[in-house]
């Protein structure tokens, strides 16, 4: 047998793919310098425990993979798959590679899945199928994070609604996802099958083929799941109302909930159910009908456990309950898209009674706001300012998103950050590739534009002392006292 060495060299002048998956399947040898040498074509690492599947011929790939993984066996801490083209011969192909990929793997953690959907009222069902057959692999080999997406965010009139929903998950499901809650002593039992391990899972859009799946895996074995996020389920479906009303989850921890369009009432019972919350990212809903968060008692839903929160300032308003019922509440972003209702939301935060951090996330223009808010005020009054009656917040974050910090930004926060009755620490964050002014800020060199800015809020700020410029993942501080 000719050394490693000598085989390398020589596969490596092997031009045609093709052949590289023949010699594969040879020896565990020449499967793995031949696997080797056609994934580094594509910049594919054999040794990394991350695979990502996106922009690269996937059928050649997924084939390679299925090949090594039979022979030589192989785990993943996380597998990328997003279809690269449209052809749904080729894709079901692909899907059934893919699927027959996890089945041979002897274990993989996280996965991420972006599927194609046709945009047709008659939807492939072998294409369907192939996709229900991925999902039940991975999940098969214990995956503890599922994250799905397909492209299509609207569902047809005729696809709306047909489906009838078990009122608890099927045989067949149990057999495959898990048990579902049950007799405890026979819960108890190992009979040695696959158990779902699933704790963290992500669903972005609501195609109905998919939507038998995602009821039965969500309802298999609902004590081990912590962490829910839903989002882009842009149109009203009673499907997914009913899946939201069913669920109940007793270990979940996070919450998410974006761009999605829903009954008010059932999200009203989700709060109720789920108490127990500890992280909600909660914005960009559409309500079918009059919040009854307006309302009294809809207020008053305790949320015990609620230690962090992403909202916009429509929902903190009229879509949650009152932050009086958030006794453990630290950590609060607001999403600022437009000067509409961030004045209300604030003035709602001053019933906050946990010390606390506070981040203005803007997408729009920061120093827009800034000035319009100030010339909207008498500034020597801070009774008209709800940031005054804001007597926990130790910390603001005001992350400007990809604009510019600016001469006149930095003359106009000092006056605007003195209204904060308590503040201790300001982090200032752009991701703007053109800061030359949050460089300059942060210059040990040139020290008079941090000078001006530090002596302007030691002035204004009595316990403000710490300000802090981040730039991307690059961080500066300015100590005032």
């Amino acid at each position: 047998m000719l050394p490693n060495e000598i085989l390398l060299s020589i596969i490596e002048i092997v031009e045609s793919n093709k052949d590289l998956l023949v010699l594969a399947r040879v020896s565990r040898v020449f499967n793995i310098l031949s696997i080797r040498v056609c994934f580094k074509r594509y910049d594919l690492n054999t040794k990394s425990t991350s695979l990502s599947l996106k922009n690269h011929p996937n059928g050649l790939i997924l084939f390679a993979l299925c090949i090594s993984v039979e022979m030589v066996g192989r785990a993943f801490e996380e597998v990328t798959y997003h279809y690269a083209h449209c052809d749904e011969v080729l894709l079901t192909f692909e899907l059934h590679l893919l699927a027959r990929f996890f089945l041979r793997l002897s274990s993989v953690i996280r996965v991420n899945l972006r599927f194609h959907c046709p945009h047709s009222d008659n939807f492939p069902l072998l294409h369907d199928a192939a996709i229900r057959e991925v999902l039940d692999a991975t999940l098969s080999k214990g995956c503890s994070y599922l994250h799905v997406e397909t492209d299509s965010l609207f569902a047809t009139t005729s696809q709306e609604n047909l489906l009838i929903w078990p009122t608890s998950p099927t045989t067949e499901s149990q057999n495959q996802f898990g048990k579902a809650e049950g007799n405890l002593e026979e819960e108890d039992k190992d009979d040695g099958s696959n158990e779902i391990a699933l704790q963290s899972c992500s669903i972005q859009t609501f195609p109905p083929f998919l939507r038998p799946f995602y009821f039965d895996v969500l309802h298999a074995n609902p004590q081990v799941l912590t962490e829910l996020n839903f989002g882009s389920i842009l149109c009203f479906s009673s499907d997914f109302s009913t899946l939201i009303s069913s669920l109940r989850l007793p270990k979940l921890k996070h919450f998410g909930f974006q761009y999605v369009c829903v009954i008010p009432e059932v999200m009203f019972k989700f709060f109720l159910d789920h108490q127990h919350l500890e992280s909600l990212e909660y914005h960009h809903i559409r309500y079918t009908s009059a919040s009854p968060w307006d309302s009294g008692p809809a207020r008053r839903v305790p949320c015990t456990q609620l230690h962090r929160m992403v909202v916009s300032p429509m929902s903190l308003l009229h879509m949650l309950p009152s932050v009086l019922r958030m006794p453990r509440l630290e950590f609060i972003t607001i999403l600022v898209e437009d000067d509409a209702n961030l004045e209300e939301a604030l003035w709602s935060l001053s019933d906050w009674e946990q010390s606390a951090t506070l981040t203005l996330r803007f997408s729009i223009e920061f120093r827009n706001w800034l000035r319009t808010m100030m010339s909207g005020h008498t500034p020597l009054d801070p009774a008209e300012w709800p940031e005054a009656f804001l007597l926990t917040v130790e910390t603001l974050v005001v992350d400007i998103g990809t604009w510019d910090l600016t001469t006149e930004i930095i003359d106009l926060i000092p006056p605007w950050v003195t209204l904060f009755p308590v503040l201790k620490e300001l982090k200032l964050q752009t991701t703007s590739e053109s800061a030359a002014l949050a460089v300059r800020l942060a210059s040990p060199v040139d020290t008079s534009l941090a000078d001006t800015f530090s002596e302007n809020l030691k002035g204004r700020c009595p316990f403000l002392q710490k300000v802090s410029i981040i730039l991307g993942a690059v961080k500066w501080d300015l100590f005032l006292r």
